[in-house]
């Protein structure tokens, strides 16, 4: 339910903070008071469009925020629509909307910014608005067909054709893909056979590309590894007095003279020494063998990691990539080359499918015409209590045109389901929103709300000026309408009809008053007195007296009655 609303800066109003009762709320108030801005806030709220000229004169931005309280059966439910914000565990939600002199906003939901079209999502769950000009969107086929089947419990038949549905698009889909032309398949096969012979003619081997590049590297220096080797082996060990001769010269001469003893660590070191050079000169003369300079070799190189790049860069970047394209291509060569064999399975299936959606969408359709029946009836009964007693409401289904049932399909049935109406005797009934007053229209969702009952999980309903064409007569049984319709939900009424008001448990007045020579609008929630004083200058304005105010009382105690 909506526990609190606040506004700042909206129009006439300066700030305000509007406590809601559970059940039943009326809000009340002259002409030009304010009280459609009440309603303008929730829908701004909403996610209703904002315009720059709704900010109140010499603000640079207003804001409007909500406490709301959740039922547990919806907590599931808005989960996923409110992240990255949460529900707490109470259930206890803020929405809050501030809105620029530009007319751009900033959304939060439990502190957490998100977007409008998060406060959109979320309150279309919350929140059903029902004006003269609205009627719980039943323009929308899909919209009718759910409230249908919510008033007759049809949530079986409902699932058991969404799935059948399901299935049959999936599989037709399928069919559609493999009934490819023979020409596009050969194109295909050709393609694919391409691609498995480029590979094939390259057929690098793993860690190929790293191989071929550090040779390459080899061969590029290899002129410059050659003159480096060959001048170290010749100055090392081939030269005429080379390092290798001096050392060991110098070797022998400390070995002459070993009896002395002090020479033995020098002959010791030469000798290590020697060894040393001996395996460096071995180690060059092999590294001169391997950078022999080939340019046959080089170019071979050159030409096969340009082949194995080039490869690797149009198929993945490395060599195991190169290994999952060719297990692809093979998979779908198979699949294209077999795609006929399986074409006739898929074909078979698809009729099996679509004999299955045929009989869950008949299904569907007989049990909404079982249910329309009655929903009809207790429309009818509650728009004779709403003062229309000659109107002729009724459900009607009209079935889609098409060959098979998935052609005929719609994901919400095989048939369209319409609300029929005949406000007057001697009019043919013709469709909801094309026969409909702005009046008729709102007593008219009223009466499915009312009839609909707990099947709706929308927990707050709000009704701006639902009364038109209604008087005093008829006002009390629109409000016993509307408090029953409040019972285990929030219904918040804009009413200028006193009996209307009467049977709200909360009682909100709406006033305008000028402070400091500018004018502001306020809400106040009325006492038992305010409240019997409220409903008599409604019923007679500023010529109120002692006998109009027994009437408001007696009002108020037929109302309080009604509950018995």
């Amino acid at each position: 339910m909506l526990v609190e609303l606040e506004i700042e800066n909206l129009a006439l109003v300066s700030r305000l903070r509007i406590p809601f009762a559970a059940g039943l709320n009326a809000l009340t108030g002259e002409t030009g008071a304010g009280k459609t801005l009440v309603l303008r806030a929730i829908e701004l709220l909403l996610g209703d469009r904002a315009e720059r000229n709704e900010l109140r004169t010499g603000t640079d931005h207003c804001r409007v925020a909500a406490l709301v309280r959740v039922p547990k059966r919806l907590h599931a439910a808005l989960a996923p629509l409110l992240e990255p914000a949460t529900l707490d565990d109470d259930g206890e939600l803020v929405l809050s909307r501030t809105i620029a002199h530009d007319a751009k906003s900033r959304c939060h939901a439990n502190g957490r910014l998100v977007p409008l079209a998060t406060l959109k999502a979320v309150g279309a769950r919350l929140f059903d608005r029902i004006g003269q000009g609205e009627a719980v969107a039943l323009e929308q086929p899909g919209e009718r067909a759910r409230l249908l089947d919510a008033f007759g419990g049809l949530s079986t038949e409902r699932e058991a054709f969404e799935i059948a549905h399901e299935h049959a698009r999936a599989v037709a889909a399928e069919a559609k893909r493999l009934a490819a032309s023979a020409s596009e398949r050969q194109r295909r096969i050709e393609f694919l056979r391409f691609q498995q012979d480029e590979i094939a003619s390259v057929d690098p081997k793993p860690g190929e590309s790293a191989e071929l590049e550090r040779r390459m590297a080899i061969l590029d220096r290899a002129q410059a590894i050659s003159t480096l080797t060959q001048e170290a082996v010749f100055a090392l060990n081939d030269a005429d007095g080379s390092i290798v001769e001096q050392i060991g010269r110098f070797a022998h001469r400390a070995q002459e003279l070993a009896d002395a003893g002090l020479l033995e660590p020098a002959r010791t070191a030469l000798e290590r020494a020697l060894t040393e050079l001996d395996e460096a000169v071995g180690a060059f003369r092999a590294a001169s063998s391997s950078a022999d300079l080939d340019p046959r070799e080089a170019e071979g190189v050159e030409r096969r990691l340009t082949d194995v790049r080039r490869l690797l860069d149009r198929y993945g970047g490395d060599e195991a990539a190169l290994d999952l394209r060719r297990a692809e291509l093979a998979r779908e060569l198979d699949d294209v080359e077999h795609a006929d064999l399986r074409l006739d399975g898929i074909q078979r299936e698809l009729g099996h499918a679509d004999r299955a959606l045929a009989v869950a969408g008949d299904a569907l359709r007989t049990a909404r015409e079982r249910v329309g029946k009655k929903l009809a009836d207790a429309v009818r009964a509650r728009l004779r209590e709403l003062g229309m007693e000659q109107a002729r409401f009724s459900v009607t289904q009209t079935a889609h045109d098409g060959a098979t049932a998935l052609e005929r399909a719609r994901p919400f049935g095989t048939a369209t389901v319409e609300f029929m109406l005949a406000a007057n005797p001697g009019h043919k009934e013709q469709p909801l929103a094309q026969v409909a007053s702005g009046g008729e229209n709102a007593r008219i969702a009223l009466a499915l709300q009312a009839a609909l009952g707990q099947a709706l999980d929308v927990p707050v309903l709000v009704f701006d000026e639902i009364e038109s064409g209604i008087g005093a007569r008829l006002g009390e049984a629109l409000g016993s309408v509307l408090r029953r319709l409040a019972e285990g939900r929030q219904v918040v009424v804009v009413t200028h009809l006193a009996p209307v008001a009467a049977f709200a448990q909360a009682h909100l007045r709406v006033a305008k008053r000028v402070v400091k020579g500018v004018s502001e609008t306020h809400v106040e929630a009325l006492d038992a007195a305010a409240r019997e004083a409220e409903l008599a200058a409604m019923m007679r304005g500023r010529t109120a007296s002692d006998v109009t105010r027994r009437e408001a009382r007696q009002l108020l105690d037929r109302a309080a009655g009604d509950d018995a």
